[in-house]
């Protein structure tokens, strides 16, 4: 059996996932949108797909656990795996965040992270980083350069020197799961 792909979702793909209910009708600008979600959902069951989420994505849907009952939580507690990081890794997460959040990376040209209202985005995009995994976000607004750009080139000492960072229908249709 094939070994699944780990990918790291953020906060608002955890949301769209615990929410999806198979065959249900959603209204039709977002109609793709939740059917690619659906499709990721049955990669994960099927063994297909493993999500991976950061301590920052976890916070996240804490913070909101009362808005939906707790789905969210509940969702990522019985279907992600939560990445753990050494020291020396975590203050790189912050060195890059910084980084990406100024948009002074030379990795990601144009980067548009404003320090102060996207740096947990930041966050989670550089924890991916090191991680050396790809990132699926539906999230346009905040990392609409990063999904035009689709790969990034990062800096040498990454477990994986190409950074992608996905839509759920980009990853849908780029690994046909």
């Amino acid at each position: 059996m094939q070994k699944p792909k780990k990918v790291v979702i953020d906060t608002n793909i955890v949301i769209f996932l615990s929410r999806v209910k198979p065959g249900k009708k959603y209204k039709p600008e977002r109609e793709a949108e939740f059917k690619s979600i659906e499709k990721l959902l049955n990669a994960v069951k099927e063994g297909k797909v493993e999500l991976v989420v950061t301590p920052r994505v976890v916070v996240e849907v804490a913070a909101g656990n009362h808005i939906d009952g707790g789905l969210a939580m509940k969702f990522l507690k019985s279907n992600c795996t939560l990445a753990e990081f050494t020291m020396s890794e975590e203050r790189e997460c912050y060195r890059l965040a910084v980084e990406y959040g100024k948009g002074k990376n030379p990795a990601i040209p144009g980067a548009h992270f404003t320090y102060q209202k996207n740096f947990y985005d930041a966050l989670i995009l550089a924890q991916s980083a090191v991680l050396g995994l790809p990132l699926i976000t539906n999230n346009t607004k905040h990392f609409s350069n990063e999904l035009q750009i689709h790969r990034v080139n990062l800096e040498q000492g990454y477990r994986n020197p190409n950074l992608k960072v996905y839509t759920s229908q980009n990853f849908i249709c780029e690994f046909s799961v």
